[in-house]
């Protein structure tokens, strides 16, 4: 979470690579390589989709 996604996204592209976008209604998704990363706000709404979205990502297997 960022109190600022729009900008975090914005350097994680610049810096690192990363393709992706970033959304207002919900969690940004972007990838580097292989990892697909997510950044959501802070507001109220964002929280809670970045929450069901946490809980709906498939585990990784061990």
């Amino acid at each position: 979470m960022s109190d600022d996604p729009a900008g975090l996204v914005a350097f994680v592209k610049r810096v690192f690579g990363a393709t992706g976008d970033h959304h207002d209604e919900r969690p940004a998704e972007f990838t580097i390589d292989d990892s697909i990363i997510m950044v959501s706000g802070t507001a109220p709404a964002t929280v809670a989709a970045s929450r069901v979205a946490a809980k709906l990502a498939p585990a990784e297997p061990s």
